[in-house]
């Protein structure tokens, strides 16, 4: 088709995002946790209901785009992104992203918490760690959760934020999403190129243990 023609419309786009626990004085610690593929951020915040909210303020944002899970209804998932229109998926993920972190750091006492904790799980790792490194937003730990970092973030990681924050690297031992031996190459990778991340390897799938959430929150 010799006249067939892309083109881009901007536009304003209204997404929601949802929070857990009591943003306060008392407040020392923030997570932003990214969910994984297919998944909604109202249910994947409740695999950390069991952090004290009083301590524990959670933002979950949700991927952009939303599908049934099995047929044309029932129940429905998200995804940050697929391979088709990609790059716009990436632009869109850190306009939303952004818009999120404005709203929330504008709150009393957030820009006062000590500790700032960004979680990614599965798919979700990929849009956290561009998202770190492109928009510099303050943390202090990353958490890739069955997920790997994204080939263009890896390739100039000493020129972000991320290769000078504390790094960890959790995985479950029969996590049927992840072929045999990729996490070890994974994090072979990282250290190859002056990353030293703390691995958290739990007997399990593709999955998170409220026990693995609890230890990795300390």
């Amino acid at each position: 088709m010799e006249d067939l023609a892309q083109h881009d419309a901007v536009f304003n786009f209204n997404a929601r995002y949802y929070t857990w626990g009591t943003l306060s004085a008392q407040t020392e610690k923030i997570w932003w946790i990214m969910h994984g593929y297919g998944q909604l951020a109202a249910y994947f915040v409740r695999k950390f209901a069991h952090l004290d909210p009083v301590a524990n303020y959670i933002i979950a944002p949700q991927g952009l785009s939303k599908h049934y899970l099995k047929g044309f209804e029932g129940r429905v998932g998200a995804v940050w992104m697929t391979h088709e229109d990609r790059l716009n998926d990436i632009a869109n993920n850190m306009h939303y992203l952004q818009a999120v972190y404005a709203l929330e750091s504008a709150k009393p006492h957030f820009q006062h918490v000590p500790k700032v904790y960004m979680l990614g799980f599965s798919q979700g790792c990929a849009t956290l760690c561009r998202w770190l490194a492109y928009s510099k937003v303050p943390y202090n730990r990353l958490i890739m959760w069955a997920g790997e970092m994204p080939a263009d973030v890896l390739s100039n990681v000493h020129e972000t934020p991320i290769s000078s924050r504390e790094l960890l690297f959790v995985y479950g031992n029969r996590d049927e999403l992840i072929p045999e031996g990729q996490a070890e190459k994974h994090f072979h990778a990282l250290e190859s190129i002056g990353l030293r991340p703390q691995v958290v390897n739990f007997e399990g799938g593709h999955e998170m243990p409220a026990d693995i959430i609890s230890f990795i929150s300390q």
